[in-house]
């Protein structure tokens, strides 16, 4: 796997198709580790994941995020984008949060993050997608790094 130079800065707008022309990556997944870069893309959008049951949160100093794993119906399992985020740094691959914007088609880079070691995830029962049957959700604990 090669190893692109990542070069946007926290706070860099970008269009997500270009991201990934450049980096890799599902352009559809909310988790999308790159099959051209040591990275995995973490897209998060607070405000419209609660139809799937995704309630991504932010800690007040806003360097920690719970983030939701993938899988909108039945218990999430720990394979694809969920496997990609716990075992990031064993593959030696950056998390990289990005953020919808307020224009269509457009993210935020937040910046790099790694998962909290002595607690990586909990598991939640929320909701299907469409306010389907409970199930169990993973909500990774990820800490920005400075």
């Amino acid at each position: 796997m090669d190893k692109f130079l990542f070069d946007l800065k926290p706070n860099a707008i970008i269009k997500r198709s270009e991201l990934h022309d450049k980096f890799g990556g599902s352009r559809q997944s909310g988790i999308s580790p790159s099959s051209k870069s040591n990275n995995v893309f973490i897209f998060t959008n607070p405000e419209h994941g609660e139809e799937h049951g995704y309630y991504d949160s932010w800690r007040e100093d806003g360097r920690v995020l719970h983030y939701s794993g993938e899988g909108q119906n039945g218990n999430q399992e720990m394979k694809r984008g969920n496997k990609a985020i716990l075992q990031h740094k064993n593959d030696n691959r950056a998390l990289r949060v990005f953020q919808n914007t307020e224009k269509a088609g457009y993210v935020r880079y937040v910046g790099e993050f790694q998962i909290d070691e002595k607690a990586p995830y909990s598991v939640k029962q929320e909701h299907s997608t469409n306010n389907g049957p409970q199930r169990n959700v993973f909500i990774f604990h990820l800490n920005q790094l400075k």
